[in-house]
């Protein structure tokens, strides 16, 4: 079991390193499956909260770097971490 946890860790974060979007994932289990029952293998609260912060994003205001952190804002509140990629414009703090 520890060996597929293993595998499916360095799997999830070698496609964080080349994925161009953001990237969630959860620091309080929040939304996420148990990796125990293939039946719980549900991910339509997560791609819930990730279309509602996009929403959220796109009406913050003008400006990149505003839109970035209302997603990430929104995205924390919901128990997640965002992994920003190159979309991650210079410049903001």
């Amino acid at each position: 079991m520890h060996a597929r946890f293993a595998a499916a860790a360095l799997a999830l974060l070698a496609t964080a390193c080349t994925h161009t979007g953001p990237v969630e994932f959860s620091a309080t289990g929040a939304d996420a499956p148990s990796l125990n029952r293939s039946s719980d293998m549900d991910f339509g609260p997560m791609d819930h909260s990730i279309a509602q912060c996009k929403t959220v994003a796109m009406n913050s205001g003008r400006g990149q770097c505003t839109k970035v952190r209302a997603y990430e804002s929104c995205m924390k509140s919901r128990g997640y971490i965002t992994v920003l990629g190159p979309e991650n414009p210079k410049g903001c703090q």
